[in-house]
């Protein structure tokens, strides 16, 4: 039975900047979880229609990213709430090509997602003067209550579809660290399925065929109730139910 990796062998590569025909920093995002076992099905049935991101010869790519929100949590709970238009403010490092970017993503009133990035020379924990004029335009309090929270690490495949603006990004290997704690969730599988419109993709196809609906939790909510279990989280129980499930949740 062939790995991961040895399945990721059988797509045609595309390059960092061939993808960027399909940047989608304005887009519509559906969500879904699976487990490993039901990865290798998804990955068999994209071989015609999608190409796989390759970078420095390596097509499953090392994720880290350090998430911002107040000491009360507001932009957690405006996605716990299910506010109209929320965001995520994260800080994000490309592992295997060493690049990072401080990113703003918005959810929008209509649904979409847009996202507004800022490269960075250095890491740093500490706001520039850059970062807070993009954040200030857009949040609606001042980015001086932000600090530095939430740790995430994880494994992304990128498939590219050959035919129309669209990417599938595949996460695996999570593992999220808060305030010294540190949770993995090894056999988890998300998956995004980024559009700039909705429409009927070999992809979704492929996830109805394997029938899973669209509904996963970000992964910067899922961690947070993670390492933090006595956080409100009432909104999301039946999608937290659902992923422990798929997954065995391991405490370092």
């Amino acid at each position: 039975m062939e790995n991961t990796e040895q399945q990721l062998n059988n797509y045609q590569s595309i390059t960092l900047e061939e993808m960027d025909r399909v940047r989608l920093l304005n887009r519509i995002d559906r969500k879904y979880v699976l487990d490993t076992g039901e990865l290798k099905n998804f990955l068999e049935l994209m071989y015609d229609d999608y190409m796989v991101l390759e970078v420095n010869s390596k097509r499953q790519l090392r994720y880290e990213t350090r998430y911002y929100d107040t000491p009360d949590y507001k932009l957690y709970f405006m996605h716990l709430h299910g506010f109209g238009r929320r965001f995520k403010v994260r800080k994000r490092f490309y592992k295997d090509s060493s690049v990072r970017f401080f990113e703003l993503k918005t959810k929008t009133n209509q649904g979409k997602t847009e996202k507004q990035r800022l490269f960075m020379e250095n890491d740093q924990d500490s706001l520039s003067s850059e970062v807070r004029t993009l954040l200030q335009a857009d949040l609606p309090f001042s980015p001086d209550q932000l600090e530095p929270g939430l740790f995430t690490g994880y494994d992304r495949i990128t498939l590219v579809n050959k035919h129309i603006n669209e990417r599938v990004t595949i996460d695996l290997n999570l593992f999220f660290v808060f305030r010294g704690i540190k949770k993995s969730m090894d056999d988890l599988v998300i998956i995004e399925v980024k559009q700039g419109e909705k429409q009927l993709t070999p992809a979704v196809k492929a996830l109805r065929e394997l029938r899973r609906k669209p509904g996963g939790l970000s992964k910067y909510c899922l961690g947070m109730i993670m390492t933090n279990p006595d956080l409100r989280h009432n909104r999301f129980k039946p999608l937290t139910l659902k992923i422990s499930k798929l997954t065995r949740v391991t405490t370092a």
